[in-house]
């Protein structure tokens, strides 16, 4: 079973899918994350994908959306499948692909088969945070998809991709920072 929703990032407040019986805790990781740059987070222990949302109603929105499932290993095409079905079928809705975040959203429905799809370590993620940069979301999406697939068989981790250089309210496995300053996957010193 798998459950949806979209939160609006600025007051957490939950704006469609289930919107009665949410949990306050997801809320406050939602409000945590816009407030910290975090645009997406994998979290196989919890079973949970969220990532933010540029959209467009009457004005540009900032919105957050949340798939939960029983599954500790939820797939991130599932995620954004989710999220431009509800913006498909909701008149007036749109996403804001001429953003980073849009784009970002548009790899996460695409294969990973490309000549820089993995130039992450993953024999260092073995313990503690492994922290990389790369130049933009479209390289982090890429990255993110490629050190899943790799790990597929290992237990439950966290990932996250990031436009600020840390975010102190998570302990991912995989922490991918964001910016214009890296010519390619570079591997980060603490």
């Amino acid at each position: 079973m798998s459950e949806f929703r979209i939160y609006a990032a600025t007051t957490g407040d939950c704006i469609a899918g289930d919107r009665w019986e949410y949990p306050d805790e997801e809320r406050a990781r939602i409000k945590s994350d816009f407030s910290s740059g975090v645009r997406l987070v994998v979290d196989e222990h919890r079973g949970e994908i969220r990532g933010f949302v540029p959209a467009y109603r009457e004005a540009d929105e900032a919105f957050y959306a949340v798939l939960s499932t029983d599954d500790d290993r939820p797939e991130t095409d599932a995620f954004a499948d989710a999220v431009w079905e509800l913006f498909e079928r909701t008149e007036g809705w749109s996403i804001r692909t001429d953003t980073s975040e849009g784009r970002l959203l548009q790899t996460l429905t695409r294969d990973t088969d490309s000549d820089e799809a993995l130039q992450i370590p993953v024999e260092s993620l073995t313990g503690g945070t492994v922290r990389v940069g790369t130049p933009d979301v479209e390289v982090a999406g890429r990255q993110l998809r490629s050190v899943r697939a790799a790990l597929s068989d290992d237990g439950p981790r966290q990932y996250a991709i990031s436009l600020s250089r840390s975010a102190s309210h998570l302990s991912p496995d995989l922490f991918v920072h964001v910016h214009g300053s890296y010519q390619n996957v570079t591997v980060l010193e603490d």
